[in-house]
């Protein structure tokens, strides 16, 4: 087993290369690891771009039904963090959103089918949040 880091990065663009599939998306799925997801996404972006490997990023947020994270105790962190019973999460999160919405698995796949579409042909080292409007994570 190798290390990880950027010779495996290459040998990863190496193969999309011999492959001919030349589109990646990347689904967050730790905020604990957003920032280096969004930079390494990038940075394949970059040095695979040439070559018209595109590498995209899909950014959801609070993604509750069917997460196998909210199995790890993390439901009830968040909401004692948050002052509230973990029964009122789901609602929490919708109401903080500014279309008022919650976050479905079906809206990720989405934006990842998008992104891997021709329709994105010309979109790579991109951010597509799918949260509903979170003001707080506006681009600055």
């Amino acid at each position: 087993m190798s290390e990880p880091g950027f010779p495996d990065l290459r040998a990863f663009l190496d193969q999309l290369r011999r492959d001919g599939d030349l589109r990646v998306v990347d689904a967050e799925v730790d905020p604990r690891l957003e920032a280096a997801e969004i930079h390494l996404a990038r940075c394949l972006a970059e040095e695979g771009g040439a070559d018209g490997i595109r590498v995209n990023t899909v950014n959801p947020d609070a993604v509750l039904r069917d997460s196998s994270i909210w199995d790890t105790g993390w439901r009830e962190k968040r909401a004692r963090t948050y002052g509230i019973e973990p029964a009122e999460l789901d609602a929490f999160y919708r109401d903080r959103t500014t279309l008022k919405v919650s976050v479905e698995p079906e809206d990720v796949a989405e934006a990842v089918f998008f992104l891997v579409s021709d329709r994105a042909a010309k979109s790579t080292g991109n951010i597509l949040n799918v949260d509903g409007g979170v003001a707080a994570a506006y681009t600055r």
